[in-house]
């Protein structure tokens, strides 16, 4: 039995959207870029960086760590939820060494951060991971010292650190 009203377009799927922002939105990077590179400044530790408060092996560590993270924490959902998005075929195979190899990666970075001081692992986990902008004031100041002593113990943990010390 059909319904009554308007029939229904059979192509629903949103667009990908290949267009540039609105220039609201780049006109506001471009204030929080400060004459930094603008596209970085989208994010906390692009903003970190574009301010030139995090040097780049940092701010590559601070990614790496994202990611590591990132993996680690999808490898915990449950596997029906993939449905949800549509997949009738669900989740694709895992790879269960490159898994395991993840997963040890990330508690090494982890522990290695941990090793830097509890101010500074919360700071790079809520600015790299969680995304949270920092704070104004002399809070940021904290925050920031913090973030910087973490991004580059975990640069010397990933080994991306190019400073002569």
């Amino acid at each position: 039995m059909t319904r009554p009203g308007r029939p229904r377009r059979m192509d629903r799927r949103p667009k990908k959207k290949t267009s540039l922002p609105p220039p609201e939105v780049l006109m506001k990077r471009a204030a929080i870029a400060q004459g930094g590179d603008e596209v970085l400044a989208s994010t906390p530790l692009g903003y970190s960086r574009a301010r030139q408060l995090i040097g780049r092996d940092a701010y590559y560590a601070g990614l790496r760590f994202a990611a590591l993270y990132r993996r680690f924490a999808h490898k915990h959902i449950h596997p029906k939820a993939a449905l949800l998005d549509g997949d009738k075929q669900g989740p694709p195979p895992v790879d269960e060494k490159a898994e395991k190899r993840h997963e040890t990666a990330y508690r090494q970075a982890k522990q290695a951060l941990q090793g830097a001081g509890s101010r500074a692992c919360r700071a790079v986990e809520s600015i790299t991971v969680f995304e949270h902008w920092p704070g104004i004031g002399e809070a940021q100041d904290r925050e920031i010292i913090a973030l910087q002593d973490g991004l580059n113990t975990l640069a010397r943990h990933f080994g991306t650190t190019t400073e002569q010390t």
